[in-house]
């Protein structure tokens, strides 16, 4: 654990404390001092105080009085969403939209076309007819803003009826049978099961560099080896994530189209729904019911399962049991980046579940190699 994040995880155990959402008869731990424990210290919680709508409201209250006028960080806008019971849905809490390089007004200015007014025709558009229909998400011959739009609202008026599927993704919703108690939740997100605290490298930014063993144990991979030669897909996930079990054999597609000149790594991470942590019904009922390992043999064992049963092709590693590679990328529960071949952030997905969204990495992907293609002219073109 990082020293800011533990000295995050210190001052929200420190106001849970005060507003008496965290029992009183015990300090609360999380105080700022790294830990490499396999599970981070989590304040011990008070069921009466989290009942007691009157003291979340105060602790939300305090929390947005103290960052009023600014944007507060993800974990903060999280907890306040927590709360305030509020649902757990794309655009609440930390919940937002993907970070990418390769946008619509790119794409336009790249085949000569007005962004607020136009749309790119196959005879404008610069690249293979193959890039073009995949980049004409609902099939209508002309790509427009709405085609690049993945917000929730512009989903279902984008997407084509197949992809209607992927856009009402059933594994994102949360069931009422599936909701959590208060307790259960805050713990969640103290363990990081729900997510990071930290935010991970925003765009442009170099990729944290990591080396982890791979999931057969027979060699280990080191990031900064992976950069240079092509651009680097890392893929994020664990066993107990419904959204990355349903969503990766649309990962796994990508990874068969462009696996010549793309490079494809997973990070296994910490559970996103353990038995003894928010369990979900939808796991039970798939035969998928595990504690949260404890030793470094548990979670390779849970990995080599989930690589068997999703039929996995790409190269696999497993992340520590201080989860030092799912804090660095905010790779927690699941999460897509795309890394360019200078070892920087050109697309970042949003936080899992809701922003775990193959089509979207596909379109920065094809926008990426249709860089690299005006690049290629240039006498001495920029690496990528």
């Amino acid at each position: 654990m990082t020293n800011g994040k533990a000295m995050l995880m210190g001052g929200l155990g420190l106001l849970l404390f005060l507003t008496g959402v965290v029992d009183a008869q015990e300090p609360p731990r999380g105080a700022p001092k790294p830990t490499t424990k396999a599970r981070p210290n989590v304040p011990p919680l008070d069921a009466k105080a989290l009942a007691d709508l009157k003291k979340d409201e105060a602790a939300a209250a305090l929390l947005e009085s103290a960052y009023r006028g600014q944007t507060p960080p993800e974990s903060v806008r999280m907890l306040i969403t927590i709360l305030r019971n509020s649902p757990l849905a794309a655009g609440e809490g930390w919940f937002g939209p993907a970070q990418k390089r390769y946008t619509w007004e790119w794409l336009a200015h790249r085949c000569g076309v007005e962004p607020l007014k136009g749309s790119i025709s196959r005879k404008r558009f610069r690249g293979a007819d193959a890039w073009f229909t995949r980049l004409d998400r609902n099939k209508d011959g002309v790509i427009t803003s709405s085609d690049l739009d993945w917000s929730e609202r512009k989903q279902e008026q984008a997407a084509s009826p197949i992809d209607l599927l992927k856009v009402n993704d059933a594994s994102c919703a949360v069931k009422p049978a599936d909701m959590p108690s208060r307790p259960v939740l805050i713990r969640s997100f103290f363990a990081g099961e729900i997510g990071s605290m930290n935010e991970g490298p925003k765009l442009n930014e170099p990729a944290p560099k990591f080396t982890l063993k791979t999931v057969d144990g027979k060699a280990s991979v080191e990031l900064e080896k992976l950069i240079g030669a092509k651009p680097l897909v890392l893929v994020f996930g664990s066993f107990t994530c419904g959204r990355f079990r349903s969503q990766y054999a649309a990962v796994e597609e990508l990874k068969q189209r462009y696996g010549g000149q793309v490079e494809f790594l997973a990070v296994y991470v910490r559970e996103a729904h353990p038995t003894d942590g928010w369990r979900m019904h939808s796991n039970d009922e798939s035969g998928i019911s595990l504690k949260q390992p404890c030793s470094e043999g548990e979670r390779v064992n849970v990995a080599q399962r989930c690589c068997s049963k999703l039929k996995m092709s790409m190269s696999m590693v497993v992340d520590e049991m201080d989860d030092r590679v799912g804090h660095a990328y905010s790779g927690m529960p699941n999460r897509l980046y795309l890394i360019d071949r200078k070892g920087r952030i050109a697309y970042k997905s949003g936080r899992g579940p809701f922003g775990f969204k193959p089509d979207e990495l596909e379109q920065s992907l094809l926008m990426f190699m249709l860089d690299r293609q005006g690049a290629a002219g240039d006498p001495n073109p920029a690496k990528r």
